[in-house]
Protein backbone atom coordinates (compact mmCIF):
# COMPACT_ATOMS: atom_id res chain seq x y z
CA UNK A 1 0.00 0.00 0.00
CA UNK A 2 1.41 3.38 -1.01
CA UNK A 3 1.57 6.43 1.17
CA UNK A 4 -1.45 8.72 1.10
CA UNK A 5 -1.58 12.42 0.31
CA UNK A 6 -2.32 15.53 2.32
CA UNK A 7 -4.32 18.06 0.31
CA UNK A 8 -5.26 21.36 1.94
CA UNK A 9 -8.08 23.68 0.92
CA UNK A 10 -7.55 27.20 2.20
CA UNK A 11 -8.32 30.86 1.61
CA UNK A 12 -9.66 33.90 3.41
CA UNK A 13 -12.85 33.57 5.43
CA UNK A 14 -15.90 33.46 3.18
CA UNK A 15 -14.06 31.86 0.25
CA UNK A 16 -16.04 28.60 0.34
CA UNK A 17 -13.51 26.25 1.95
CA UNK A 18 -16.03 24.00 3.69
CA UNK A 19 -18.14 23.45 0.56
CA UNK A 20 -15.09 22.77 -1.64
CA UNK A 21 -13.66 20.35 0.92
CA UNK A 22 -16.96 18.44 0.89
CA UNK A 23 -17.20 18.36 -2.91
CA UNK A 24 -13.62 17.18 -3.34
CA UNK A 25 -14.03 14.44 -0.75
CA UNK A 26 -17.22 13.21 -2.41
CA UNK A 27 -15.50 13.13 -5.80
CA UNK A 28 -12.53 11.17 -4.45
CA UNK A 29 -14.75 8.71 -2.60
CA UNK A 30 -16.77 8.03 -5.77
CA UNK A 31 -13.50 7.03 -7.43
CA UNK A 32 -12.85 4.54 -4.65
CA UNK A 33 -10.25 6.44 -2.64
CA UNK A 34 -10.06 6.21 1.13
CA UNK A 35 -10.62 9.81 2.30
CA UNK A 36 -10.59 11.61 5.65
CA UNK A 37 -11.38 15.30 6.25
CA UNK A 38 -9.54 16.91 9.15
CA UNK A 39 -10.58 20.50 9.91
CA UNK A 40 -8.43 23.00 11.79
CA UNK A 41 -8.62 24.46 14.33
CA UNK A 42 -10.28 21.54 16.13
CA UNK A 43 -12.50 23.65 18.37
CA UNK A 44 -13.85 20.62 20.23
CA UNK A 45 -10.39 19.50 21.39
CA UNK A 46 -8.44 20.65 24.45
CA UNK A 47 -5.49 21.40 22.18
CA UNK A 48 -7.38 24.40 20.76
CA UNK A 49 -7.88 26.02 24.18
CA UNK A 50 -5.62 29.00 23.47
CA UNK A 51 -6.97 29.36 19.92
CA UNK A 52 -10.45 29.81 21.35
CA UNK A 53 -9.21 32.36 23.89
CA UNK A 54 -7.34 34.21 21.14
CA UNK A 55 -10.38 34.45 18.88
CA UNK A 56 -12.50 35.75 21.74
CA UNK A 57 -9.93 38.53 22.21
CA UNK A 58 -8.93 37.33 25.69
CA UNK A 59 -5.14 37.32 25.17
CA UNK A 60 -4.40 40.86 23.97
CA UNK A 61 -2.95 42.11 27.26
CA UNK A 62 -0.66 39.08 27.66
CA UNK A 63 0.79 39.58 24.17
CA UNK A 64 -0.79 36.36 22.94
CA UNK A 65 -2.11 38.04 19.82
CA UNK A 66 1.40 38.70 18.45
CA UNK A 67 1.71 36.83 15.11
CA UNK A 68 4.42 34.35 16.13
CA UNK A 69 2.79 33.55 19.46
CA UNK A 70 -0.69 33.31 17.97
CA UNK A 71 0.68 30.97 15.31
CA UNK A 72 1.98 28.62 17.97
CA UNK A 73 -1.50 28.18 19.42
CA UNK A 74 -2.72 26.85 16.07
CA UNK A 75 0.49 24.86 15.51
CA UNK A 76 0.13 22.98 18.78
CA UNK A 77 -3.40 21.96 17.83
CA UNK A 78 -2.00 20.45 14.62
CA UNK A 79 0.85 18.85 16.55
CA UNK A 80 -1.73 17.13 18.75
CA UNK A 81 -3.43 15.79 15.61
CA UNK A 82 -0.16 14.78 13.89
CA UNK A 83 0.01 11.13 15.07
CA UNK A 84 -3.47 10.45 13.70
CA UNK A 85 -2.66 12.26 10.44
CA UNK A 86 0.52 10.23 9.98
CA UNK A 87 -1.32 7.00 10.73
CA UNK A 88 -3.90 7.72 8.05
CA UNK A 89 -1.26 8.72 5.52
CA UNK A 90 0.58 5.45 6.15
CA UNK A 91 -2.67 3.59 5.37
CA UNK A 92 -2.81 5.26 1.97
CA UNK A 93 -5.57 7.69 2.94
CA UNK A 94 -6.05 10.94 1.05
CA UNK A 95 -6.48 13.64 3.69
CA UNK A 96 -8.40 16.70 2.51
CA UNK A 97 -7.89 19.29 5.22
CA UNK A 98 -10.11 22.33 5.63
CA UNK A 99 -7.39 24.84 6.64
CA UNK A 100 -3.89 23.97 7.87
CA UNK A 101 -0.54 25.72 8.32
CA UNK A 102 -1.47 27.83 5.30
CA UNK A 103 -4.09 29.58 7.46
CA UNK A 104 -1.32 30.84 9.72
CA UNK A 105 0.56 32.00 6.64
CA UNK A 106 -2.45 34.04 5.55
CA UNK A 107 -3.98 35.32 8.77
CA UNK A 108 -0.88 35.80 10.94
CA UNK A 109 1.47 36.66 8.09
CA UNK A 110 -0.94 39.37 7.01
CA UNK A 111 -0.54 41.07 10.37
CA UNK A 112 3.18 41.67 9.68
CA UNK A 113 3.46 44.93 7.75
CA UNK A 114 7.00 44.67 6.37
CA UNK A 115 7.39 42.33 3.37
CA UNK A 116 10.90 41.21 4.34
CA UNK A 117 9.71 40.41 7.86
CA UNK A 118 6.69 38.55 6.45
CA UNK A 119 8.96 36.36 4.32
CA UNK A 120 11.08 35.66 7.39
CA UNK A 121 7.90 34.69 9.24
CA UNK A 122 6.91 32.28 6.45
CA UNK A 123 10.32 30.59 6.74
CA UNK A 124 10.11 30.47 10.54
CA UNK A 125 6.63 28.92 10.45
CA UNK A 126 7.67 26.32 7.88
CA UNK A 127 10.64 25.25 10.02
CA UNK A 128 8.66 25.36 13.29
CA UNK A 129 5.76 23.18 12.12
CA UNK A 130 7.42 20.73 9.76
CA UNK A 131 10.92 20.39 11.22
CA UNK A 132 10.56 21.10 14.94
CA UNK A 133 7.01 19.88 15.62
CA UNK A 134 7.19 17.29 12.80
CA UNK A 135 3.67 17.96 11.61
CA UNK A 136 3.04 16.39 8.17
CA UNK A 137 3.87 18.74 5.31
CA UNK A 138 1.07 19.13 2.73
CA UNK A 139 1.56 17.66 -0.71
CA UNK A 140 -0.76 20.25 -2.24
CA UNK A 141 -2.41 23.47 -1.03
CA UNK A 142 -5.40 24.72 -3.01
CA UNK A 143 -5.82 28.44 -2.43
CA UNK A 144 -9.36 29.60 -3.16
CA UNK A 145 -9.00 33.09 -4.59
CA UNK A 146 -11.97 35.33 -3.73
CA UNK A 147 -11.86 39.17 -3.49
CA UNK A 148 -12.27 40.65 -0.03
CA UNK A 149 -15.55 42.39 -0.94
CA UNK A 150 -17.14 39.08 -1.95
CA UNK A 151 -15.76 37.26 1.09
CA UNK A 152 -17.15 39.92 3.44
CA UNK A 153 -20.60 39.56 1.89
CA UNK A 154 -20.43 35.79 2.39
CA UNK A 155 -19.32 36.21 6.02
CA UNK A 156 -22.20 38.60 6.69
CA UNK A 157 -24.69 36.21 5.10
CA UNK A 158 -23.37 33.29 7.16
CA UNK A 159 -23.42 35.39 10.34
CA UNK A 160 -27.14 36.09 9.96
CA UNK A 161 -28.00 32.63 8.66
CA UNK A 162 -26.39 30.97 11.68
CA UNK A 163 -27.97 33.57 13.99
CA UNK A 164 -24.64 34.25 15.64
CA UNK A 165 -24.46 37.04 18.21
CA UNK A 166 -20.74 37.87 17.94
CA UNK A 167 -17.89 37.65 15.45
CA UNK A 168 -14.39 36.40 16.17
CA UNK A 169 -11.26 38.53 16.32
CA UNK A 170 -10.44 38.25 12.61
CA UNK A 171 -13.88 38.73 11.02
CA UNK A 172 -13.33 42.28 9.83
CA UNK A 173 -12.44 44.04 6.57
CA UNK A 174 -9.03 45.36 7.66
CA UNK A 175 -7.81 41.94 8.74
CA UNK A 176 -9.16 40.19 5.64
CA UNK A 177 -7.44 42.69 3.31
CA UNK A 178 -4.09 41.93 4.94
CA UNK A 179 -4.73 38.18 4.94
CA UNK A 180 -5.71 38.36 1.26
CA UNK A 181 -2.35 39.94 0.44
CA UNK A 182 -0.44 37.35 2.44
CA UNK A 183 -2.27 34.40 0.88
CA UNK A 184 -1.54 35.81 -2.57
CA UNK A 185 2.16 36.17 -1.78
CA UNK A 186 2.36 32.62 -0.46
CA UNK A 187 0.69 31.25 -3.57
CA UNK A 188 3.55 32.78 -5.57
CA UNK A 189 6.30 31.75 -3.16
CA UNK A 190 5.50 28.11 -2.39
CA UNK A 191 5.72 25.64 -5.29
CA UNK A 192 3.19 23.23 -3.77
CA UNK A 193 0.47 25.94 -3.63
CA UNK A 194 -2.01 26.22 -6.51
CA UNK A 195 -4.49 29.08 -6.94
CA UNK A 196 -8.11 28.24 -7.73
CA UNK A 197 -9.84 31.27 -9.27
CA UNK A 198 -13.37 31.32 -7.83
CA UNK A 199 -14.57 34.30 -9.86
CA UNK A 200 -15.77 34.77 -13.43
CA UNK A 201 -15.46 38.50 -13.95
CA UNK A 202 -17.31 40.08 -11.02
CA UNK A 203 -19.41 36.98 -10.32
CA UNK A 204 -18.68 34.41 -7.60
CA UNK A 205 -18.87 31.07 -9.39
CA UNK A 206 -21.36 28.43 -8.15
CA UNK A 207 -19.70 25.78 -5.94
CA UNK A 208 -19.95 23.11 -8.66
CA UNK A 209 -18.06 25.33 -11.13
CA UNK A 210 -15.36 26.07 -8.56
CA UNK A 211 -15.06 22.34 -7.93
CA UNK A 212 -14.46 21.77 -11.64
CA UNK A 213 -11.46 24.10 -11.36
CA UNK A 214 -10.32 22.32 -8.20
CA UNK A 215 -10.57 18.96 -9.95
CA UNK A 216 -8.65 20.25 -12.97
CA UNK A 217 -5.69 20.63 -10.59
CA UNK A 218 -6.25 17.57 -8.41
CA UNK A 219 -6.82 14.98 -11.16
CA UNK A 220 -3.37 15.32 -12.83
CA UNK A 221 -1.81 15.62 -9.37
CA UNK A 222 -3.25 12.22 -8.42
CA UNK A 223 -2.06 10.68 -11.67
CA UNK A 224 1.41 12.04 -11.02
CA UNK A 225 1.38 10.21 -7.69
CA UNK A 226 -0.10 7.06 -9.23
CA UNK A 227 -3.36 7.35 -7.28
Amino acid sequence: MGKGLLIVIDGIDGSGKTVQTKLLCEHLEKLGHRVETPTFPRYDKESSYFVRKLLRGDLEEQGGAQPHIASMFYSFDRMDAAPELKSELNKGTILVSNRYTSSNVGHQGGRIENFKERKAYYAWLDHFEYEQLRIPRPDLVLYLHVPVSVALAMIEHRFHEEKRTSKDLYDNAEHLKKAYQSYGEAAELFPYWETVECMEGDAFLPPEKVHERVWAIVEPFLKKHAL
